[in-house]
């Protein structure tokens, strides 16, 4: 497997008036590259800052201690961990996956830093390779890294590598199911991502939904076998997930939480405790459906990252909960409207717009008053910064199924 494999265009350094000649290809690149090495300086300054000194590991702690308790054979959804006093809420077939940086101890956290790093890295090569935004200008290896580099300060990057969370390998794990080099091997990606967390069960269905009945035994036998280890492990502690902690929501934090953004937080913190049930319901299912109906369409026109785009928000809203940090699937919007902004203005703005509202995001939500159920009391522009990401989700769902009909019907036109 090649480290940077032949993106889908054949990258060549041009410009307008003609070829560049060797020696200016060879300028443009080493500034490129220059450029880039500062970004990444001011990245790792941020990152180490915040890493080393600011940090807390919250949700690394709760994995650590959910391989601890498999390894002792003790009850893992009963533990709590001392510090941010939460508990394991995956499946039991993560807390298998999480004894290996158990056993790490003090150095587990910085190899889990370095290889959610790695795999966003993977991520990105496999989105541009299908998908390249910059190939006029820069080689394969520095799209990568400049789409790295990026969105690395971004809120939901950021509190991503903050808390150490599992986010970037399942947003691995999805990309490679959809635009991996092994086709054959994507249900497998695909159900090992819902096996892990089970936020990512609608790219599962879509991934049916596009690639048909052989992907679809495939998820479920690996599925089947994922769930069937657990029980394996530890029976009891499987069935209490099953049967109890699935649909209890709340022991993973309040649902109208500032940072739970997802459409049921959105209305808890418009509505009040309890929100509408049935406006819920009705929003979700349509939200569900115009999302698969859409990316569908977007799929058979070749437009597969805005299809998983559409996808990803979609479950992003449709889940009853919705952290900031889920939201490093913006990194499929993102990528899609790069690729449109070098011929549309419109992408080109939103793009921005959105990249701006995510970088600031580690400052807005900060100054929202929040915590022991303050959102039910924010005046109006208060609760449009706490419900800013689920603002922006709406828009960019418009935003993409918009265009992609104007971009239709003007081919139908010629």
């Amino acid at each position: 497997m090649h480290l940077f494999p032949r993106f889908t265009k054949p990258y060549n350094l041009v410009m307008r008036t003609g070829p560049l000649t060797q020696r200016t290809k060879s300028i443009v690149h080493n500034r490129i590259w220059l450029f880039l090495a500062l970004v990444a300086v001011i990245d790792a300054v941020l990152l180490i800052t915040i890493l080393v000194t600011r940090a807390y590991p919250c949700d690394f702690e709760v994995y650590a201690l959910a391989g601890k308790s498999l390894l002792n054979q003790t009850g893992v959804y009963t533990t709590m961990t001392s510090g941010c006093r939460l508990e394991f809420t995956y499946p039991l077939f993560a807390a298998l996956l999480f004894i290996p940086f158990t056993l790490l101890g003090k150095f587990g956290f910085g190899v889990w830093t370095l290889l959610g790093i790695i795999a966003l890295w993977r991520t990105i090569l496999l989105v541009l390779r299908v998908n390249p935004i910059f190939g006029v200008w820069l080689s394969p290896a520095q799209q990568i890294s400049a789409v790295l580099l990026f969105i690395l300060p971004l809120e939901p990057f950021l509190k991503t590598l903050w808390y150490g969370q599992v986010n970037l390998f399942i947003l691995w794990l999805i990309t490679e199911s959809f635009f991996g080099t092994n086709s054959r091997k994507s249900g497998i990606y695909s159900a090992l991502a819902s096996a892990i967390k089970l936020t990512p069960a609608l790219f599962t269905l879509f991934l049916v939904f596009v690639r048909g009945t052989r992907v679809l035994r495939v998820v479920v036998f690996t599925f089947i076998c994922a769930l069937l280890i657990g029980f394996a492990l530890q029976r009891d502690q499987a069935w209490i997930f099953w049967s109890t902690h699935l649909t209890t929501t709340e022991r993973v934090g309040s649902r109208e939480y500032i940072y739970n953004q997802s459409l049921s937080g959105g209305i808890w913190r418009l509505f009040g405790e309890g929100g509408s049930p049935v406006l819920l319901i009705f929003l979700s299912v349509l939200i569900i459906g115009a999302s698969f109906i859409g990316a569908k369409s977007l799929w058979d026109r070749d437009e597969h990252v805005w299809a998983v785009s559409v996808i990803g928000l979609a479950s992003l809203l449709v889940s009853p909960i919705s952290w900031s940090h889920h939201y490093v699937l913006f990194l499929f919007p993102l990528v899609a409207l790069a690729k449109d902004a070098g011929t549309n203005l419109s992408s080109r703005l939103v793009m921005l717009g959105t990249y701006l509202l995510l970088f600031l995001a580690n400052i807005t939500f900060k100054v929202i008053p929040h915590g022991n159920h303050l959102e039910f009391d924010l005046n109006a522009w208060q609760k449009v910064v706490a419900n800013q990401y689920l603002i922006l989700v709406f828009l960019l769902l418009g935003f993409a199924l918009l265009q992609k009909r104007n971009h239709l019907r003007n081919e139908l036109v010629l």
